[in-house]
């Protein structure tokens, strides 16, 4: 635990051994037929994109790869029995395989700006690889990869989300979570029918004046990087019902 930084490599976000994560660093350790995979090999995402939609992969690794996730999810019950809230964002590729295990699991969808989540997501990649893979990563490809996962995540997600029963499925944006926060959790509670917000809300609240102060990463683009990603994305941007990026620093700077 000593070892540990104080904040994520690619962000200010507080990092701890007792924090949460994403589960699918544990997959990746438990099966290698995780997306994550790349972390050891990052020039290479033609040998995980197979990993992204489990539908595509063969039956055997299938339940093998379904085994495992349950003894995981086993051993995190054991250690502490409460509901598990799981926030990996591999899972909104896995949407048929999560109902097939686990039929009255609830979602939420959280929607954010595609330029936004690009220029993170770019970055991210970056820093995690640079400090954790085996070599040194070119990295030649990195934007075109990150365009080719977030129109896939897009797309999976348009044709499972109605696979979801009613009443299991909440999906919130970004900026409106940003700016209220306990308003937008009460919300989701309510939206899945979940129980007890009165003895979250006296989790969150006094955390909010902190999570106000905290400054999020600041990236600088070109008009024609904005204008790639515009078309690279634009099922998203459309879609999801967000301007061009430079229509957004145009309002900002106003």
């Amino acid at each position: 635990a000593p070892l540990v930084p104080a904040t994520r490599p690619m962000d200010n976000i507080p990092a701890g051994w007792n924090m949460a994560q994403e589960e699918d660093i544990a997959l990746a350790i438990l099966t290698c037929l995780s997306p994550y995979m790349l972390m050891a090999n990052p020039d290479r995402n033609d040998l995980v994109r197979g990993y992204y939609d489990l539908a595509l992969i063969a039956g055997e690794e299938r339940e093998f790869f379904k085994r495992e996730y349950l003894t995981f999810l086993k051993k995190l019950t054991f250690k502490d029995s409460r509901q598990l809230v799981l926030k990996s964002p591999v899972n909104t590729f896995r949407i048929p395989l999560l109902l097939e295990m686990f039929p009255d699991a609830k979602f939420v969808h959280i929607n954010r700006n595609p330029f936004d989540v690009f220029q993170s997501s770019v970055h991210l990649r970056k820093t995690m690889f640079r400090e954790n893979t085996l070599g040194t990563p070119s990295l030649v490809d990195n934007e075109d990869a990150v365009y080719w996962v977030m129109e896939l995540a897009h797309r999976l997600y348009k044709r499972d989300r109605e696979l979801i029963p009613p009443g299991h499925l909440h999906e919130v944006r970004f900026e409106n979570l940003e700016l209220d926060p306990l308003g937008e959790v009460e919300q989701a509670y309510a939206s899945l029918g979940l129980e007890n917000f009165d003895r979250l809300r006296e989790i969150i609240e006094p955390q909010i004046p902190a999570l106000r102060r905290y400054k999020k990463n600041q990236f600088r683009y070109t008009r024609a990087q904005m204008d790639e990603c515009y078309v690279r994305l634009r099922l998203l941007f459309e879609d999801l019902g967000y301007p061009h990026p430079s229509e957004q620093f145009e309002s900002v700077a106003a």
